[in-house]
C-alpha cells in the first residue's frame, strides 16, 4: 500500500526504499511463500509497482519485462475466472504496456494493445468496466494524437473527460484527457475550444497535482498561436518550475519535452541563439552518465537532435548542421532494430525526413566551398533515408544464410510469419474478437521470438541490421561511361538531385513549390488518361525535363539512366518527359530503384536458370464470390501475350482454369522468369491486401502480405496487370505496391505498370520486349527497344499516345538474360557465315 501511494506522489525515494526491503523479503522466504494462496496475486502486484517505478526512472526496458511477467502470471487463467484483483493487475499491464509502447513511437502496436484491453473489458463481468474504458479511451487518443489524426483522437478524449468529470475520478486524468483535447483543438486552429478546456484544468495549475504543469506548457502553445507572445515565456517557465518540484532534481523526458517545445517558440519568433540554449538543456535531460540510456530517451534525444539540426541551419552553422545530422542518422540506426512493427518503423523513418533534409540543404550551402565532401555528404543523407524495409528484409534473408542458425528455428518463423498473415486476411473478411485476440497473441509471440532470435544470435543481428551504405566511388566504378545514376531526395522545401557518371557528380537544388506539384500531378493524370490532349501533355512533359533532369544531364553523351525517385516522382515514368522533341525514350533506356544500396544488395542474390514460367487466368466478369471485391472483366489478349513469349523462351504456361494460385505457389520457385497476365487490384485503405487475381475466387488471390512468405528465385517477374507498380505513397519507402512485394520475395527484377493498361497494347509491348531480351539485351534496353518501337509502328493512329506505352518500367537488377535460343541463334549465324566463307572459297578457287 506505501507503494501505491509514493506512486500517486511522485515519492522515488519511498519506492526505492520499499523495493530494497520487498527484494530481499521475496528472496529470503521462498520457502514459506509457497504456503500462501494469494501469493500469485501479491507478486503480481509487486510486479505491476515495480514497473510504475522503472516507468517513472524512464527504465522502459524493465518496466516492459514486468509487466509481461505478470501477463504470463495469469495467462493460464480464463478470463472469466479471474478475480477482482487480477483483473486490475491485467487490465492495468496492457494499458501499461501500451502507454509505454505509444510513449516510444510504436504506435501501432500500442493500439493493438489498447483494442486487446478493450476485449477484454468486455468479456469480463465487472463494475468498473465503463471506468475502464473510459481510461483505455483517453489513452487511445493519445495515440491519434501523436498520428495527427486530432479529430479522431478528440472522439475518444471527448469520451473519456466526460466520463471522469461526471464520476469525480482521478484528478490527473481529467488534467491529461482536457490537456490533449486542447492541443488537439490547437492543432485544428479551433483556439475558442482549446482555450475552453484549458479552463478546465486551470485550478489544478499551482496545485501538488503531478500533471498540473500541463495547463502552463499547453497555455503557452495556445498563446503562441492566437499571438498572445508576450505572456509565452511566462508560460513556459512556470511549466519548467513545476516540473522541477515534480522530479526533485533528477532529469526526466517530460522536462526535455517541455524545453524542446519554448526551444521551438524561440525558433518561431527568429531567437535562435536562445532556441539553441533550450535545446541544449533539453538534451541534457535525456543524455550523460546520470540518465538511463532507455528508448524513450533515445527517441527523445533523437527529436531533439533534429530540432537542433534546423536551429544550426538558421544560424548558418552548416558544419555543425552537418555533424549534427550524422549524429542524428546514427542514432536511428540504432533505433531501428528496436521497431518490430512495419507501419511503426514506416512513421519512424517519415518522422525523420526533416532530419535529411536539414542536412542536404547544408551540403548545398557547402557545395561551392568544398564540392568533394559536399557530394560525398550529400550521397549519405540521399542513401540513409530511403528503402529501409526493404533492404532490412533482404539483409535479414542474407543473415538466415550465414548465421548458422538451426533449420527448425528458422521453421518456427516462417510458421509465425504465415500464421499471421492467415489471420489478417481472414480479419480483413469478417471482423471476429476470438480472431483479433489470436492475432494479437500470435504477434507478441513473434515479437519475443524474434527478440530471443536476434540476441542469441549475434551474427544475424549484425548482418540482418547492417547500417552500412553503398559508397559512392564503388557506385561510380560499377558504372559504363554511358550511364547515369540519377538520385532525388523530394523534401518539404526542396528537391535535391545528385546525377552520378562513372566520373562526374551534379548536386541540384529545386525548390518544391505547390505549382511543381501541380505539374507533376497533372502529368501523371495526362499519361494515365488515353484521351488527354497530347501537345499539352508534351508541353508539360518537356517542362518536367527541364527542371528535373536537364541540368544534370547538360553536355553528356549518355544513352542509360537508372532514376532513383522520392516523393510524387515514383508516380510518373521518366521516359514520357521530352528532351527537345523527342521522348526520353528514344534517347536512354530507363530504370528505377530506390537506393544504389538496396540495388547493390539486389544484384548480390543468384537467380534460377532463365526458365520461364508464365500464367493467364480466365475471368468471365462476373462477381466473386465475396462482397469485398469487384467485378474482373475478361482480358482476351492475356493467352495470346504468354503464347508468343514462349517463342523466346520456352517454357511454361498456365491458362485459364489451371492458371491456378496453387499452380503458381507451387511452381514458381523453380523459375528465373515469372509472367504474370492477370489483373492487380490496389487497395488503397489497406495495401497490403492489393492482390493479384489467378481467378474469380477469394481462393484465388495474392496479395502483397502474401508476398512475404514466398521465396522466389527470380531474375525477372513482370506483372502485365493494372497499376501493379501503384501504391500508398511513405516517404523513404516509395511506393508500397505490388511490385515492391516481389522484393520481398526474392525477385531480382520486376516490370510493373503505373496505371490501368491496355490489354492489346500490353501483349505487343510483351512480346517484343521478350524477344528483345532474348537477343541478349539488359532488361532496360529491351523495354526502351520494345516502347520504340511500338511508337514508331503507331505514330500515325491514337496508341502513340504514352498512355498506351509509358506506363511499364522496369526496376531492380537489368543485367541481360542469357538464353538457350540466344546461343542457338549465335550458332546459326556463325553456321552461315562459314557457310558462305566456303561459298566463296570454292566460286575464287
Amino acid at each position: 500500500m506505501s507503494n501505491k501511494s509514493a506512486a500517486v506522489f511522485n515519492n522515488l525515494k519511498e519506492l526505492e526504499n520499499n523495493f530494497k526491503t520487498l527484494d530481499s523479503l521475496f528472496d529470503s522466504n521462498t520457502d514459506a511463500f509457497k504456503n500462501i494462496a494469494s501469493i500469485t496475486q501479491i507478486k503480481n502486484s509487486y510486479l505491476y509497482d515495480k514497473a510504475t517505478y522503472l516507468y517513472k526512472l524512464n527504465n522502459y526496458e524493465e518496466a516492459k519485462k514486468k509487466l509481461n511477467l505478470l501477463i504470463d502470471n495469469t495467462e493460464h487463467i480464463a478470463d472469466s475466472l479471474l478475480i477482482k484483483n487480477d483483473i486490475d493487475l491485467v487490465y492495468g499491464a496492457y494499458s501499461f504496456l501500451a502507454k509505454i509502447l505509444s510513449n516510444t513511437g510504436e504506435l501501432d502496436v500500442a493500439n493493438q494493445y489498447y483494442d486487446k484491453n478493450i476485449r477484454f473489458i468486455n468479456k469480463i463481468n465487472d463494475a468498473k468496466k465503463d471506468e475502464r474504458l473510459s481510461s483505455v479511451y483517453r489513452l487511445k487518443g493519445e495515440v491519434y494524437k501523436k498520428l495527427k489524426k486530432y479529430k479522431a483522437s478528440n472522439l475518444y478524449l471527448k469520451k473519456a473527460f466526460n466520463y471522469s468529470v461526471s464520476s469525480n475520478l482521478s484528478q490527473n486524468d481529467i488534467i491529461n484527457e482536457a490537456n490533449t483535447i486542447a492541443e488537439n483543438f490547437i492543432a485544428l486552429k479551433q483556439y475558442d475550444s482549446a482555450f475552453y478546456y484549458l479552463e478546465q484544468i486551470k485550478s489544478y495549475a499551482d496545485t501538488n497535482a503531478p500533471y498540473g504543469f500541463l495547463y502552463y506548457n499547453t497555455k503557452a502553445k495556445l498563446d503562441e498561436a492566437m499571438g498572445n507572445t508576450n505572456t509565452v515565456k511566462a508560460n513556459y517557465i512556470n511549466a519548467l518550475d513545476l516540473l522541477n518540484k515534480k522530479w526533485k532534481g533528477l532529469k526526466h523526458v517530460e522536462i526535455a519535452n517541455t524545453l524542446q517545445s519554448y526551444s521551438n517558440y524561440l525558433t518561431n519568433t527568429g531567437k535562435f541563439q536562445d532556441a539553441l540554449k533550450q535545446n541544449t538543456l533539453a538534451i541534457q535531460q535525456v543524455q550523460g552518465r546520470d540518465v538511463v540510456n532507455s528508448s524513450i530517451n533515445q527517441i527523445t534525444l533523437f527529436k531533439l537532435l533534429e530540432q537542433k539540426g534546423k536551429i544550426q541551419l538558421r544560424l548558418n552553422l552548416v558544419d555543425s548542421v552537418i555533424s549534427t545530422t550524422k549524429q542524428a542518422a546514427k542514432l536511428l540506426d540504432t533505433l531501428k532494430p528496436t521497431f518490430k512493427n512495419k507501419s511503426d518503423k514506416l512513421l519512424l523513418i517519415e518522422n525523420a525526413y526533416t532530419l535529411f533534409e536539414n542536412g542536404l540543404d547544408a551540403t548545398y550551402s557547402k557545395y561551392k566551398l568544398d564540392k568533394k565532401q559536399a557530394i560525398e555528404d550529400a550521397f549519405f543523407f540521399l542513401e540513409k533515408s530511403k528503402s529501409t524495409l526493404l533492404l532490412e528484409s533482404l539483409l535479414g534473408v542474407k543473415a538466415e544464410h550465414f548465421s548458422n542458425i538451426p533449420k527448425d528455428i528458422l521453421a518456427r518463423e516462417q510458421i509465425y510469419k504465415i500464421k499471421i498473415t492467415n489471420l489478417e486476411k481472414q480479419i480483413n473478411r469478417q471482423q471476429n474478437d476470438a480472431i483479433k485476440d489470436q492475432l494479437f497473441a500470435t504477434k507478441t509471440n513473434y515479437r519475443q521470438f524474434l527478440d530471443t532470435l536476434e540476441t542469441s544470435y549475434k551474427d544475424y543481428y549484425n548482418l540482418k541490421y547492417d547500417t552500412s551504405i553503398q559508397t559512392l566511388s564503388a557506385l561510380q566504378n560499377q558504372l559504363h561511361k554511358t550511364e547515369a545514376v540519377v538520385s532525388y531526395f523530394y523534401g518539404n522545401q526542396t528537391i535535391y538531385t545528385l546525377t552520378i557518371t562513372n566520373n562526374t557528380v551534379h548536386f541540384n537544388k529545386i525548390d518544391v513549390t505547390k505549382s511543381l506539384d501541380q505539374l507533376i500531378k497533372t502529368f501523371q493524370r495526362q499519361l494515365s488518361n488515353p484521351k488527354s490532349d497530347l501537345k499539352q501533355l508534351q508541353l508539360n512533359a518537356n517542362q518536367l525535363y527541364s527542371i528535373l533532369l536537364e541540368p544534370g544531364l547538360k553536355n553528356t553523351l549518355l544513352d542509360r539512366l537508372t532514376i532513383l525517385p522520392d516523393g510524387l516522382l515514383n508516380y510518373i515514368p521518366f521516359e514520357a518527359l521530352i528532351k527537345d522533341t523527342n521522348y526520353l525514350v528514344e534517347d536512354y533506356s530507363i530504370s528505377y530503384i530506390n537506393s544504389a544500396t538496396l540495388l547493390k544488395e539486389i544484384q548480390t542474390k543468384k537467380g534460377h536458370k532463365n526458365n520461364l514460367l508464365a500464367f493467364a487466368p480466365e475471368f468471365e466478369g462476373n462477381e466473386l464470390n465475396s462482397d469485398l471485391r469487384a467485378s474482373l472483366q475478361p482480358l482476351p489478349h492475356s493467352k495470346t501475350e504468354i503464347q508468343n513469349i514462349n517463342q523466346y523462351y520456352n517454357g511454361t504456361l498456365y491458362t485459364n482454369q489451371q492458371a491456378s494460385l496453387d499452380n503458381f505457389k507451387t511452381n514458381a520457385s523453380n523459375y528465373g522468369i515469372i509472367h504474370l497476365a492477370t489483373h492487380a487490384i490496389f487497395d488503397d485503405t489497406n495495401p497490403e491486401f492489393s492482390y493479384l487475381a489467378f481467378g474469380n475466387q477469394e481462393s484465388d488471390l495474392l496479395y502483397v502480405a502474401d508476398l512475404y512468405n514466398l521465396n522466389l528465385n527470380a531474375n525477372l517477374v513482370t506483372l502485365s496487370a493494372c497499376e501493379s507498380g501503384i501504391g500508398n505513397l511513405k516517404r523513404g519507402e516509395g511506393l508500397l505496391s505490388l511490385a515492391r512485394g516481389f522484393y520481398f520475395s526474392g525477385a531480382q527484377s520486376i516490370s510493373s505498370t503505373l496505371w490501368k493498361i491496355n490489354d492489346a497494347s500490353s501483349a505487343s509491348l510483351m512480346s517484343n520486349f521478350y524477344e528483345n531480351l532474348s537477343k541478349g539485351h539488359t532488361k532496360s534496353k529491351a523495354l526502351q527497344e520494345a516502347k520504340v518501337n511500338f511508337v514508331k509502328s503507331n505514330k500515325d493512329n491514337a496508341l502513340s499516345h504514352p498512355y498506351y506505352w509509358s506506363g511499364f518500367i522496369i526496376s531492380g537488377h537489368t543485367e541481360a538474360l542469357t538464353t538457350t535460343n540466344y546461343w542457338l541463334w549465335i550458332g546459326i549465324s556463325l553456321i552461315g557465315v562459314l557457310l558462305l566463307w566456303l561459298l566463296f572459297r570454292k566460286k575464287t578457287s
